[in-house]
């Protein structure tokens, strides 16, 4: 999947990198080779994982909360990785 414009949501998803702190966000999809993926997978992040986003300053990684540890991604990976935002309930 090719996006021309990481900032558009598309199908109700938006990049990770542009998710605010303290919200929650289920992973929907990557955008990214091979390389990138198996990084992603050995980080244990997968479709449909919840993760909350417990740092997003706009510089420097994205820190999540994800399956009882947290994970640094860098920005450029961030981007890459297309979330569903969870609604309140």
């Amino acid at each position: 999947m090719q996006r021309k414009n990481s900032n558009v949501v598309q199908n109700g998803l938006v990049p990770l990198n542009t998710v605010g702190e303290g919200t929650d966000v289920v992973i929907r999809s990557f955008d990214g080779g091979h390389a990138f993926l198996a990084r992603i997978a050995a980080l244990g992040l997968i479709p449909g994982s919840e993760v909350r986003v417990l740092a997003n300053r706009g510089r420097g990684p994205v820190l999540l909360h994800a399956r009882d540890t947290r994970v640094a991604v860098g920005r450029g990976m961030a981007n890459k990785i297309l979330v569903e935002l969870k609604s309140a309930s």
